[in-house]
């Protein structure tokens, strides 16, 4: 009897590590493969990256490419420009196209000079400058931009003069190198005195911003 119990004693440890040896096994087994899908998942995740970071800099080497290539016709077609006839009729003979294009559309918030360039079209037409209002946002404003977009300069004047000069001062906004917007006029007097109220705006556009520009690859 004794023998016998021996012997199932003896089975039954060997059950009990064969186990233990299994559950150990298995437990390694799913670790190891735990670590291979962390491990699979680093790399896939790295490979996607790469991915995005190569195709980005292609993208940059053909934006870089395209803008040299436009480089020489560029050069050209400014060059015929500056040697065309004028832009606008009644310029002053020494004056570039190119100059005229900025005083048309200037690169910066010049409200001074716009003020100066209203005073200077007022003697012009003889009628008298009595009320010149805006706000000169120059040190606030926008200077470039990798975007540029025209800005509106709102502003209102107030001139007094005969019927004739008020009409051509009228006109020399409307004919103005500088695209001016008349938004609202108001006429009150008589025909020897007439006051005109008007309230308009201009543009300018900020320069182009030729940083070089970094972006986040995500």
């Amino acid at each position: 009897m004794a023998s016998k119990a021996t012997g199932t004693s003896t089975k039954h440890i060997q059950i009990q590590k064969a186990s233990t040896h299994t559950f150990v096994a298995v437990a390694i087994a799913s670790v190891i493969v735990s670590m291979s899908l962390v491990i699979l998942n680093i790399l896939w995740g790295t490979s996607k990256f790469n991915t995005r970071v190569h195709d980005a800099q292609e993208t940059a080497r053909d934006t870089l490419i395209s803008n040299i290539e436009v480089t020489g016709p560029l050069q050209e077609s400014f060059q015929r420009l500056e040697i065309g006839s004028n832009l606008i009729p009644n310029q002053p003979g020494d004056k570039k196209n190119s100059e005229v294009i900025l005083d048309a559309l200037p690169s910066t918030f010049d409200f001074p000079e716009l003020a100066a360039s209203i005073n200077n079209l007022a003697e012009i037409s003889s009628v008298e400058l009595t009320s010149f209002r805006g706000t000169d946002l120059g040190s606030g404003a926008v200077v470039s931009s990798p975007s540029p977009a025209p800005e509106a300069i709102p502003f209102s004047v107030e001139v007094e003069g005969s019927y004739e000069s008020v009409a051509k001062f009228l006109r020399g906004v409307e004919n103005s190198v500088r695209p001016i917007k008349v938004v609202r006029v108001d006429l009150a007097g008589t025909t020897n005195k007439l006051r005109a109220t008007i309230d308009a705006e201009t543009s300018y556009q900020p320069a182009f911003d030729l940083t070089i520009q970094k972006e986040p690859v995500l």
